[in-house]
């Protein structure tokens, strides 16, 4: 992920200092009715590691009371916590997937709402993106040494189904008016699967969703996955770094590797901010890409076009309240985030092959 300081400087901090003084324990923002914490942290070496969580739900348990020589119950609270790391002179960072419980996403938008909390003008806010990149499904597809899961959401077409006549099938066989497919296999998948190719062209008319997941090996054995959504174009990159037995990075790992990216990479590029319009369009891609699936859950519950999943994801209007959405069906509000992308200045997706600086991106 990128950090991108405020449109606005300070005349009294510089962005590391801003970076050191709201990343602290206790620092806290409400999201989704989830009270985001951060716990404690640690600064070596130009990075701030540290804890962010949530206190779940509280719950009964029935405990053992030995005096009594019965059962009594007590509330307990469960805490969710990931970690996380911090370049806070290279403005780049990492967080741990801690799915199904703290998705990158939601940590990402925590951890922005923590930094902008009580900050009312929005020129002083600090933006915090996962790192995302332009691309086809084809050049994608060469960018990755294999597909591991493809996971499809579709719905029924208006006013009809144009070449995809097994999913059409499928539909008409099984009374569906959506349907959700989930393809995975470790050791990679034949993504020219006929079924596959007919349920992508039925997400390139505006009718589903599409999400990809391969990996990248690297010449000395490293691992990194890599997320693609053919319904927008865009590709999002993950690291793979060994966890403890608990599951969780230890965040001396997290340092290593983080200072481990060059300045020259994709990542350090990206968290420079020049205020171009080149530093403008990720955020309004990722902001299109909200206002598209917000209206795509609301006819879901309407009981017309149906997705069964939709991102956390906001941009920063939408962290505000802003709750303005984008006119028209979601076949044209599909192919208006594709023209988004289109015109997207971002870097173009080298192949595996390639020895270039693209192979640097993290």
């Amino acid at each position: 992920m990128r950090f991108v300081p405020p449109e606005s400087g300070s005349l009294f901090e510089t962005p590391t200092e801003q970076l050191r003084a709201r990343l602290t324990p206790g620092a806290s923002s409400e999201s989704y009715g989830r009270e985001w914490r951060i716990g404690r942290v640690q600064t070596r070496d130009d990075v701030l590691t540290g804890r962010l969580g949530f206190s779940g739900e509280g719950g009964v348990e029935e405990i053992w009371d030995d005096e009594a020589k019965d059962f009594r119950d007590q509330i307990s609270y469960r805490g969710v916590t990931t970690v996380f790391a911090v370049h806070l002179e290279q403005f780049t960072g990492l967080v741990q997937d801690r799915a199904p419980a703290i998705k990158v996403d939601s940590a990402i938008r925590a951890l922005r709402l923590i930094l902008n909390d009580g900050i009312k003008d929005k020129t002083l806010h600090w933006k915090v993106e996962a790192y995302r990149r332009k691309a086809t499904l084809s050049e994608w597809r060469r960018s990755v040494t294999r597909v591991t899961k493809v996971r499809f959401s579709l719905s029924e077409p208006n006013p009809s189904w144009k070449g995809s006549r097994n999913v059409e099938d499928l539909f008409n066989e099984t009374g569906s008016r959506s349907a959700t497919a989930i393809f995975e296999n470790a050791l990679g998948l034949n993504v020219d699967a006929e079924f596959i190719k007919q349920s992508q062209n039925h997400v390139d008319r505006g009718y589903g969703d599409g999400r990809y997941t391969g990996v990248k090996e690297g010449p000395n054995g490293e691992v990194t996955e890599s997320k693609y959504n053919s319904a927008i174009g865009i590709e999002e990159q993950n690291d793979e770094l060994a966890a403890d037995p608990n599951g969780e990075v230890n965040v001396e790992v997290m340092r290593s590797h983080l200072l481990e990216l060059p300045p020259t990479s994709a990542v350090a590029t990206l968290a420079e901010s020049d205020e171009t319009e080149e530093d403008e369009t990720p955020e309004s891609i990722q902001q299109a890409d909200d206002h598209a699936e917000a209206e795509i859950e609301d006819r879901l519950l309407q009981g017309k076009r149906v997705y069964d999943e939709a991102h956390e994801v906001l941009g920063d209007d939408d962290a505000e309240g802003d709750s303005d959405e984008p006119d028209g069906d979601a076949e044209r509000e599909l192919r208006e985030l594709r023209e988004i992308a289109d015109t997207a200045h971002l870097p173009e997706l080298p192949s595996a092959g390639d020895n270039g600086e693209g192979d640097d991106d993290k």
